[in-house]
């Protein structure tokens, strides 16, 4: 199986791939025995601080915003029903889940992480200036959800 999807995909295999288990077992323990352990302390050394710190500043935010835009459900008004607004609110989480792997396989993970920050603030900033219940009030706030469940993959 594997020969044919080599020779699907024009691609030479190198002799080693059917080689037995016991030296790919050996492989393994030699190569996780070179694998340096990390702890908790190697956040904060000077190389990945300022990860660390951006980090530490957007997860509170995204979950902030979320479970924000999520429990105001009643204030978008698709509905006059609430339960059926929630609902609605709920199922624009869906389309992020599924397109995401396959735009991050595009752009990468940090510049989309960029942009599921960016869209739903710009969506909040513009709609705290609107009405709420309006028909534009609600599109940025789904926008704004959508970005925020974005964000969480």
């Amino acid at each position: 199986m594997i020969e044919k999807a080599a020779v699907v995909n024009k691609v030479k295999l190198s002799p080693d791939v059917f080689s037995s288990k016991d030296s790919e077992n050996k492989e393994e323990t030699e190569d996780n025995s070179r694998m340096p352990v990390y702890g908790i302390k190697d956040i904060f050394r000077t190389s990945q601080l300022k990860i660390t710190m951006v980090m530490f500043i957007c997860w509170p935010v995204v979950t902030l915003l979320y479970y924000g835009l999520s429990l105001s459900a009643d204030k978008i008004k698709m509905t006059d029903n609430f339960y059926l607004s929630f609902i609605l609110v709920c199922l624009v989480e869906i389309p992020p889940y599924l397109l995401l792997p396959f735009i991050i396989d595009m752009w990468g993970r940090k510049p989309l992480f960029a942009v599921t920050q960016l869209v739903p603030g710009i969506c909040c900033i513009v709609a705290a200036f609107l009405t709420p219940g309006t028909a534009l009030f609600a599109i940025l706030a789904l926008g704004a959800k959508m970005g925020a469940s974005a964000a969480f993959n």
